[in-house]
This record gives C-alpha cells, sequence and structure tokens, in this order.
C-alpha cells in the first residue's frame, strides 16, 4: 500500500476532536446543544478540532446534522431528507434557541481557525451529498478532513483527486464484532480496498481489540477513535490510538 505523500495529514493527529461540537453544559450551567453553532464556538475558544456530520434536505441544502430522523434533537416525528431548509429552520435543537446549521454557514464561522473532521451521513450509493459538499469544500480554505461509514463514498472522493485526508470509521454496531472474519472484513479488508488516509474507529469495540493499532502501524494511516466520554479512557487510549474523537469532557 502506498502512502499518499501529498496530503497533509499531521494535524489529525496534534489535538482531540469535539464529538459533534464540544457540547453538553459548562460549569456556568450554560448548555449547548451538539451540531449547533454554539458548540462548534466554544470548540474553537478551546482550541479543539470540530467533527460534525452532513446530510441533505429535500431541496439539496447541505445541513449539519446527526440522526436520519428528528425525533431525538427536535422531537418531531419527521426526517431531514423529507423536509426543506425553510420548514427546518423553524426547527431548535433540543428546545432550545438553537437552529440546524446549513454548512456552508458553519464554514463562515470556522473560517479556517481550527480543522474539521466531516462525516457524511452516505448512503451506499454516492450521489448529490457527495457532489454538493465536494462544490462547497473547493472554495474552503483551511485544515479539513472528509470521512464516512460507506467505503464507496471514500473512493468517490479519491476518484475526484482530492488533497484533503479521506476517513474511513468503523466499528458499526451492525457488525458482528465477535469473530475474527468480521473484524477483518470490516476493518481491514475495506481499509484494503479503499486506502483511505485514516481509520476513525468505534471506542467500545476498539478497545477490546487493541491489536488493531498494529494494522494502523503496518499500513502507515493514523488512528482515531470515537467516541471517548471519560477522561481516564483519554489516557488509556494514549497507547493504542493517535487521537480521539471526545465528549462530556475537557480534553
Amino acid at each position: 500500500m502506498k502512502k499518499n505523500k501529498k496530503k497533509d495529514i499531521d494535524w489529525l493527529t496534534k489535538r482531540p476532536i469535539a464529538h459533534r461540537g464540544y457540547h453538553g453544559t459548562d460549569l456556568n450551567g450554560i448548555y449547548f446543544p451538539e451540531n449547533s453553532m454554539s458548540s462548534f464556538k466554544r470548540a474553537l475558544k478551546y482550541n479543539y478540532s470540530i467533527e460534525f456530520d452532513l446530510q441533505l434536505s429535500k431541496d439539496k441544502k447541505v445541513v449539519v446534522f446527526h440522526d436520519s430522523d428528528l425525533n431525538r434533537v427536535c422531537n418531531v416525528n419527521k426526517k431531514i431528507c423529507d423536509l426543506t431548509m425553510n420548514e427546518i429552520s423553524e426547527l431548535r435543537l433540543f428546545n432550545s434557541d438553537e437552529q440546524i446549521p446549513l454548512f456552508t454557514d458553519v464554514l463562515k464561522e470556522i473560517n479556517g481557525n481550527t480543522p474539521l473532521v466531516i462525516e457524511l451521513k452516505a448512503s451506499l450509493i454516492p450521489g448529490e451529498l457527495e457532489k454538493n459538499v465536494y462544490e462547497i469544500l473547493k472554495s474552503y480554505d483551511g485544515l479539513f478532513s472528509v470521512q464516512s461509514f460507506q467505503p464507496a463514498t471514500i473512493l468517490w472522493f479519491k476518484g475526484m483527486g482530492v488533497k484533503y485526508p479521506l476517513g474511513l470509521i468503523g466499528g458499526n454496531e451492525k457488525v458482528n464484532l465477535k469473530s475474527f472474519e468480521s473484524i477483518l472484513t470490516e476493518y481491514f479488508g475495506y481499509v484494503t480496498v479503499v486506502v483511505p488516509d485514516y481509520v476513525a474507529y468505534q471506542y467500545s469495540k476498539y478497545i477490546k481489540y487493541k491489536w488493531l493499532k498494529y494494522f494502523g502501524k503496518l499500513l502507515q494511516i493514523p488512528i482515531i477513535v470515537w467516541t471517548v466520554k471519560l477522561k481516564s479512557e483519554q489516557a488509556d487510549l494514549k497507547k493504542y490510538a493517535d487521537n480521539i474523537i471526545f465528549e462530556q469532557f475537557e480534553a
């Protein structure tokens, strides 16, 4: 496997990455909802890199939101893809004053001041989400990576000849990792086919299979572990991973 020498990936391991922004309640009792503009500003204040999720609205606007439906976050029994951006703008995150942000608005706010780890909530076959994100990122001047659970999405971006890092996410709960064969299929098999610049792996699975770090060393790519929720876990992972995506504590 050949490592892409032209890409700047060192930044991926230099500072902790705040999961969906640095969200939660601070010591003053101020609440910062996940994937909100205030959580991104807070991460920027603490000098963290920022991870967030992208998907498309009904009118093909790229919005920052994790879940496929709005039940948990907005208490609305609908899906993001079934609403226009005008309809989405009427919603609020966890009964706060925060709206669901547009991807372009987040890029304007961050303005290259901290690195971004951008997850695409993609389907099996690449389509409009990939195309729209690709076009938007053409004009962004800052450090960022694109990652996804979907191997085809990463291969699509590779086919476009992008110079920014591309990451494959592993550790999906739907995959049975009790067998060596399943681990090989998701982690080692997909990685050798896709040849990403890094792997983002689920903490609860990765910590059970710490030997996976040797695959990262063999393939000469960093391993970033998600989502770390305890300070003690961060300290332990220094021995096994290159960086963390974290929440609920100061990293």
